[in-house]
């Protein structure tokens, strides 16, 4: 699977957070479903095998099967605390977990950053690692990581960071 990077000249820039064995990756701009698959290549082809939130109404047969093996957690959009406490119970049950979730929540890139992530990341102590989408430039930039301090604060940070992306689709 990652060697549709190289068919496709798709390009990673930056690292993986070097000694950081648990941490959620922050994935903007969502602008298509076509982001799962390519995060899904891109942290395949860096040695990972990530989590990721989902919502549980693509979790029918075959689909679901398939994305719970590629890491898919189906999520209530209904009960969004249940799913916090679901993923920080996961996380400390293992020694190495990687979370990638998209925090605008929708595939049209509004600006308005969901807090899911942060609250993941607060709870569960963990740090946040920004990843964008330059579809312009076929690269996806894997930025340093940011500590969940302040929920304003942080959320600003991270948005900050995805004014610089442009999505695999125009929103």
């Amino acid at each position: 699977m990652s060697k549709l990077l190289l068919f496709t000249n798709w390009q990673i820039a930056g690292a993986l957070p070097d000694g950081i064995r648990k941490y959620v990756i922050v994935a903007g701009t969502h602008t298509s479903n076509w982001d799962y698959i390519l995060m899904l290549v891109v942290t395949r082809r860096l040695g990972l095998r990530p989590k990721v939130l989902i919502k549980k109404q693509a979790f029918f047969p075959p689909l679901g099967w398939l994305l719970r093996y590629f890491g898919g957690i189906p999520v209530d959009r209904a009960n969004p605390q249940s799913a916090v406490k679901e993923i920080v119970r996961q996380m400390e049950l293992r020694d190495e977990f990687v979370l990638i979730i998209t925090p605008e929540g929708t595939r049209t890139s509004s600006g308005n950053l969901k807090s899911g992530f942060y609250r993941i990341a607060k709870q569960a102590n963990l740090r946040i690692m920004p990843a964008t989408v330059h579809a312009d430039k076929k690269t996806v930039c894997l930025h340093p990581t940011v500590e969940a301090t302040r929920k304003e604060e942080t959320l600003a940070r991270v948005a900050s960071i995805f004014q610089q992306s442009k999505g695999l689709r125009k929103a």
